[in-house]
């Protein structure tokens, strides 16, 4: 596998890309970058470069590495955004009748004003909401109708 594999295979698994960044500095993420002969895997935190976790001179070993990683991670994806918790509940119930697991939280004020509901759902279940509602994340439930 080559960094281009495992980008491709990444997105079809449902990683979100704010755990990875391949080939760039990422922040807040787990990197896979070259230096010099060898490909690192290593962690980014507020811009700093964290000593790697792991070092190859093969790029498929680095690329199989960073994948295993990335299996062990939680890939939460937003697809609500609401100011009404009571919207925010009824998409979350709908999202449960369609099969997706979700979780809900919230940016409380004053930090956001009003309160900001989030409803995520992990992996690729982001594929089965996207086929549901085409425009993510959903900001009013239950939609307007077009009528």
């Amino acid at each position: 596998m080559d960094c281009e594999s495992l980008k491709k295979r990444l997105e079809e698994a449902g990683c979100s890309e704010s755990h990875y960044s391949i080939g760039t500095l990422g922040d807040d993420t787990f990197c896979l970058d070259k230096f010099g002969n060898e490909w690192w895997v290593f962690y980014t935190e507020r811009g700093i470069v964290n000593d790697p976790e792991f070092r190859s001179e093969s790029e498929a070993e680095a690329c199989a590495y960073l994948w295993e990683k990335m299996q062990h991670i939680r890939h939460d994806h937003i697809v609500g955004l609401f100011h009404d918790l009571a919207e925010t509940q009824e998409f979350s119930r709908v999202l449960h009748q369609l099969g997706m697991n979700n979780l809900i939280d919230h940016i409380p004020s004053p930090i956001v004003h009003p309160t900001l509901y989030r409803v995520f759902v992990f992996g690729q279940a982001i594929f089965e909401a996207q086929r549901h509602f085409p425009h993510l994340p959903v900001r009013q439930w239950p939609p307007e109708s077009t009528g």
